[in-house]
């Protein structure tokens, strides 16, 4: 479908670039699946290297939030919050080594439900997975990302829901402890609607006029 959609593009360009894009995610999905399959214990592995990933990640995160700044961009990590042309405020909101705190973001996320599980499913390496969630969680925090926010409060329902664990529920005091800390900030994020939400609102509703103008084929 996204092939026959192509000639219809307004813009061949960024088409092509996206199907590639997609075709590459697809493959790497593939690729994951194989080795799995054809490599006893792999996930192992796989894990294990994910975990050395994000590990340095974490711990750096919540040294760039207490500095702010990023050494990986060199810049300032705060964030001003503007109405009309006015500063009103700002977060710290930290992005380790990725182009933005919404991207690093996106990434715990994914993750974030694997090491439940793991946490969830194993006696083994229980604190481990404590200390790793527990950091992953207070990233997401600094990150200041709404919608993750609410994602990862589903996310939490879902397994309680899915699993009925009291594991979980062990998070309910140390996350008690971060909201009631930044309770403040936490607050002021969750409510302020900036020039940024309200640009977004008018985006998703020209994409909408977009869709209603071109349901089939779209418009690239």
């Amino acid at each position: 479908y996204l092939v026959l959609t192509i000639p219809f593009s307004i813009n061949l360009t960024a088409s092509i670039r996206g199907i590639t894009r997609i075709c590459s995610a697809l493959s790497f999905g593939l690729l994951t699946y194989f080795i799995i399959v054809n490599n006893k214990n792999a996930e192992e592995k796989i894990f294990k290297l994910i975990t050395a990933i994000f590990v340095p990640l974490v711990i750096y995160g919540i040294i760039e939030y207490f500095t702010g700044f990023n050494i990986f961009h060199k810049r300032s990590i705060l964030v001003p919050i503007y109405e009309g042309w006015h500063v009103v405020g700002g977060f710290n909101r930290i992005r380790t080594a990725f182009s933005g705190a919404p991207h690093y973001s996106f990434v715990i996320l994914i993750f974030l439900p694997l090491y439940l599980y793991y946490f969830i499913k194993r006696k083994e390496n229980s604190y481990f997975y404590v200390l790793v969630l527990s950091l992953l969680l207070i990233n997401l925090i600094l990150t200041f990302t709404r919608i993750t926010w609410v994602a990862v409060a589903i996310q939490l329902i879902f397994f309680l829901f899915l699993f009925r664990p009291k594991k979980i529920l062990r998070f309910a005091l140390p996350l008690g402890i971060i909201f009631m800390f930044m309770l403040k900030q936490i607050l002021t994020r969750a409510t302020t609607i900036d020039e940024s939400a309200l640009a977004r609102l008018d985006l998703f509703w020209y994409g909408f006029s977009i869709l209603k103008a071109n349901p089939v084929f779209g418009s690239g």
